[in-house]
């Protein structure tokens, strides 16, 4: 990896794959909902396709029919309660959660662009060890339509007071690559989550990392080291 000359004074960072690897929580709790409602077995890797979606839209991908709000509100509050059963499987990636200290601690504006519901984002926000070095979080529940939609990122972007073309994303599925480079932002893709490298690779991210170490190394190197912004 390379360091990049270029001023930057935002990072936006997904949640899921990203900070935290919540991966088992979430393929255990969708099966677990589309086994309840749907009487469906699905396989780990179609979970794994829809990770990075809202979770309305993970509830009804694999449903042969249109949900109702009445049964997309049932899945939804199942699958939030079978999350929060499983949250002994989840851990913080903590050279990530450094690597955004480290991005704050250097001046940098700092915000959460995350697919989670509103109420899935205020439980993260309430146990996430990084909180105190966010000055903003945007969900789904926030915009419409969220991720690959680059008005996540843009959203963020306009809460924080900056530019997109100063603005870093950081995420782990296509769906957050699309969604910066739609939004203009310079995309890292973080290839230690749910995504195939391969996958991401196809979408031509501006730099990939292999793992939260090399994360944080590429934020030391390349955010760490910016230039004092213009008065």
């Amino acid at each position: 990896m390379q360091g990049n000359s270029r001023r930057w004074d935002a990072v936006l960072f997904d949640v899921d794959g990203t900070l935290i690897d919540s991966l088992e929580v979430i393929v255990e709790g969708l099966g677990a909902t589309y086994d309840r409602f749907l009487g469906l077995s699905v396989p780990r890797e179609e979970i794994l396709a829809v990770i990075g979606r809202p979770l309305r839209e993970q509830v009804g991908h694999f449903s042969p029919l249109p949900l109702s709000e009445d049964q997309s509100r049932e899945m939804i509050e199942f699958a939030v309660q079978a999350f929060a059963q499983r949250k002994a499987l989840e851990h913080e990636f903590a050279p990530a959660v450094e690597a955004l200290r480290v991005c704050k601690a250097a001046g940098l504006k700092t915000a959460v662009v995350t697919s989670k519901s509103q109420p899935e984002l205020d439980l993260f926000l309430q146990e996430f060890s990084g909180a105190t070095a966010l000055d903003a979080a945007v969900c789904a529940s926030h915009v419409v339509p969220p991720k690959p939609d680059p008005e996540s990122a843009l959203l963020a972007c306009r809460l924080l007071g900056i530019l997109p073309e100063r603005t870093v994303m950081i995420g782990d599925s296509v769906f957050d690559v699309r969604c910066a480079r739609s939004a203009g932002c310079f995309s890292v893709a973080a290839a230690y989550g749910s995504a195939p490298r391969e996958a991401l690779e196809a979408e031509t991210p501006d730099v990939l990392v292999e793992s939260p170490e090399a994360l944080l190394e590429w934020v030391g190197l390349t955010l760490a080291q910016r230039e004092p912004a213009h008065a």
